[in-house]
């Protein structure tokens, strides 16, 4: 019987993301620069006189993250932020095709 329903568990196509890939997708590059935001604050009312600079330039200082860290994964992974975070990358470093 198991077997007859095997199929329905299955994505039919592994290069094409589902609804909830594509919100999430939406989401993660505010959700980051929130919660850059937020890091950026703590750090600054920790040691105000060393690291205050960074509330005035915090646009600039979140550009210079966000550019390192497409970098990272586009050199780790050969592909960029989104698809990396949502999985589309195999364990084995082989990539899966994340155009949609």
């Amino acid at each position: 019987m198991a077997d007859f329903a095997a199929h329905l568990n299955q994505r039919q196509s592994l290069s094409r993301p589902s609804f909830f890939e594509l919100v999430a997708q939406d989401g993660v590059e505010t959700t980051m620069r929130r919660a850059f935001e937020y890091f950026l604050k703590q750090i600054a009312n920790y040691q105000p006189e060393n690291y205050g600079w960074l509330l005035h330039y915090c646009d600039e200082v979140y550009a210079l993250f966000s550019c390192l860290l497409q970098y990272h994964c586009i050199y780790q992974y050969g592909t960029d932020l989104q698809c990396a975070l949502n999985k589309r990358v195999h364990d084995n470093q082989t990539v899966v095709d994340c155009t949609s």
